[in-house]
């Protein structure tokens, strides 16, 4: 590997993210001086064989100063990944870095990578600069070139942007049985945005008769297919014209597009120009007429739209607005004696229920959520959230009974809705949330076992919202920060380290922080405290912890161990915190602790079980994980990871059983 380039970029998929990938180690090779090759996969038998020759798309001069042509995915062993790298070095230190001999590669698509302490908009500068040397093949460069002329004739201002993105959303299996709103915008937004653009707009799509559709009206909107047709016929469908479109869309100043555009932040990334994100980037009034007038369209004119999945695709964006003007009846009212179309798109129903729930109809909203439970093409994502709305139905069931709140219904609704949570079964729905609060903000099984008491979870909602008569919500993050390590879902992991911002998270603890880290910070010994001051600092150092603040939880955690030294939830944050400092013997000590303090604990147990697997104690695991199930019978998960470990445990211990088990003989 002695002659190997220092960085080589690889993407196998489609053209734009390797034009990206291009663009990425050009920059890197100029920016530390190394050579710096791409990757380019040629497989004719592949699932792109249109990319098979780089020559269809560059000079042979620009593919021999910069293009490796592969025809079987890189060895990337001995590399390390530059998006990697780049989140953690600056410049100097990757520079040592490849100074010391260290290899990489580059896999990014739609982005940059960007190094520590670099200049977003400089960076972007650079990019922009290194894209005008792309050489293209002379075909692309002549239709490029007409095409552009074309757009500079109709006057006005520079050019603008839409994608309309719609093709399997609207009619593809499974695509079109479930709402996406980060990548479908309905037509209302991208007219909105159209029409303040003083310049010309080129529509981009995988649907030209949708672009057609929207664009009635408006002559400024220009299919790009209208400009292939005219002006590239020299140029081969597919991903000849994909280059083409990109390289247009990077030349027009702006983009208006769904959040989630990949084909819009490639464009960017090649031309600098800006993506507005519809429909949040729009102005406030702006936004809000667009969709007063596709309410009204979706209420009063369904047969307007361009396709049925195009109705369902509007009717789930109009839920977001429809709760705020009172109109939900209207349209759950558009919607009945039409079961055929709900039973082809079944999200509906969902979407629709939420709206029920959010404006007070609850018993409209637990009906249309069991009817969508019953469809067999809901997706389970949409599932997740019917189910939610279900257990919220059954948490108010709960509350409003006279009996004792701990009886077997009780503890099987407190069970579900604890694993509901760690597998982040619909975990961006209002009512998962609802439901915690329902759950967690009175005594039962779920606050016990989460070591959640009532009270914190009341101030913590107070903190976040104030007004006594709004609904009452309290986030996963909320009670989950202390057991992050029985999250299965990495996103929800992750997203609760990032949203919301620590300050954010800290605000119910907000003064009482202060005078106790005033306190440590002049010497003084602070006070013993009340109840509700200790609770609030534990769930202090519990964001601390779970933010990486290590040295700010410290102190903290230390503090209330002495002051509270029975808290099994303090034992829990200590050993958390020596978990993810890499310091495993503290962070066992203090996990049995914890167990020892609160031997009735299930996901203590759990937890416990959990790292013994994964630090290799087989007796340990098997131990707490027996616990766990004995101990919160009604909560499944638990003796299901007890199954998937001692199944993992056997072929570990067997690997010859576990060749034979494998279809591929290992």
């Amino acid at each position: 590997m002695s002659n190997a380039p220092a960085i080589i970029g690889f993407r196998q998929d489609r053209a734009g993210a390797r034009i990206v990938g291009i663009l990425n180690v050009m920059r890197l090779s100029r920016l530390f001086g190394v050579e710096a090759r791409f990757q380019w996969l040629s497989q004719p038998g592949g699932p792109y064989p249109e990319l098979s020759d780089p020559a269809a798309f560059f000079k042979p001069n620009f593919i021999a100063r910069h293009i490796d042509v592969v025809t079987e995915a890189p060895d990337l062993g001995g590399r390390r990944s530059v998006t990697a790298a780049s989140a953690q070095l600056n410049l100097a230190n990757f520079g040592r870095a490849l100074e010391g001999g260290a290899l990489f590669h580059s896999e990014s698509a739609f982005a940059v990578d960007r190094f520590q302490g670099e200049d977003a908009a400089q960076v972007a500068m650079r990019v922009r600069d290194i894209a005008a040397e792309l050489k293209l093949a002379a075909p692309l460069a002549k239709a490029l070139r007409k095409m552009q002329r074309q757009i500079e004739k109709m006057g006005g201002g520079p050019p603008a942007a839409i994608h309309v993105r719609r093709g399997d959303i609207l009619d593809g299996d499974p695509w079109s049985y479930s709402a996406w709103p980060s990548k479908y915008v309905p037509d209302e937004f991208l007219q909105a945005y159209a029409d303040r653009q003083p310049g010309p707009v080129v529509a981009f799509s995988d649907t030209p008769d949708a672009v057609l559709h929207l664009a009635k009206g408006r002559e400024r909107i220009i299919p790009v297919d209208r400009l292939l047709a005219e002006h590239a016929g020299d140029v081969p469908p597919g991903a000849a014209r994909d280059v083409l479109e990109l390289l247009l869309m990077a030349r027009c100043r702006s983009v208006g597009a769904p959040s989630q555009s990949a084909f819009s932040r490639a464009a960017q990334v090649v031309g600098g120009g800006e993506v507005v994100a519809l429909p949040y980037d729009l102005p406030v009034q702006v936004n809000r007429q667009a969709y007063d007038a596709l309410l009204d369209r979706v209420i009063a004119a369904p047969d307007s739209f361009y396709a049925p999945g195009d109705l369902a695709q509007s009717a789930a964006y109009a839920i977001r607005h429809v709760v705020s003007t009172n109109r939900v009846p209207d349209l759950l009212a558009a919607f009945e004696g039409r079961a055929d179309f709900t039973r082809r798109f079944p999200f509906v129903l969902v979407a629709l229920a939420e709206a029920a729930e959010q404006t007070g109809h609850a018993a409209v909203a637990q009906d249309l959520a069991e009817r969508a439970l019953a469809e067999k093409m809901l997706r389970p994502r949409d599932r997740n959230r019917a189910r939610n709305l279900i257990m919220l139905g059954q948490s108010r069931a709960k509350l409003s009974r006279t009996e004792p709140a701990q009886d077997e219904e009780a503890g099987d609704l407190d069970a579900a809705f604890v694993e509901r949570a760690l597998k982040a079964q619909g975990a961006d729905s209002r009512s998962l949330a609802a439901s915690a609060w329902l759950i967690l903000s009175r005594p039962g099984a779920a606050g016990t076992q989460l070591l959640f008491p009532p009270l914190l979870g009341q101030m913590i909602q107070s903190a976040a919202e104030p007004d006594p008569q709004a609904e009452k919500l309290l986030p996963l993050w909320a009670f989950l920060c202390d057991w992050d390590d029985l999250v299965r879902s990495e996103s929800l992991r992750a997203g609760m380290r990032h949203r919301p911002a620590i300050n954010v998270k800290l605000a119910a603890a907000e003064r009482p922080l202060h005078l106790f880290e005033a306190a440590a910070g002049a010497g003084i010994d602070p006070p013993e405290p009340d109840d509700d001051v200790a609770l609030l600092l534990g769930y202090a150092a519990s964001v601390m912890v779970l933010h990486g603040r290590l040295r700010r939880a410290y102190p903290l955690l230390n503090w209330l161990e002495k002051v509270r030294p029975a808290d099994a939830i303090t034992a829990r944050r200590l050993s958390n915190a020596f978990f993810q400092a890499g310091n495993r013997k503290a962070g066992w000590m203090w996990l049995d602790n914890a167990i020892s303090r609160a031997p009735g604990n299930a996901l203590l147990h759990l937890s416990a079980g959990l790292r013994a697997h994964e630090h290799g104690f087989p007796n340990r695991r098997r131990d707490h994980l027996a616990a766990a199930v004995r101990l919160w019978p009604e909560f499944g998960m638990a003796e299901r990871v007890q199954r998937r470990l001692k199944k993992q445990a056997a072929r570990a211990a067997d690997p010859a059983s576990a060749a034979r088990a494998s279809p591929a003989g290992g």
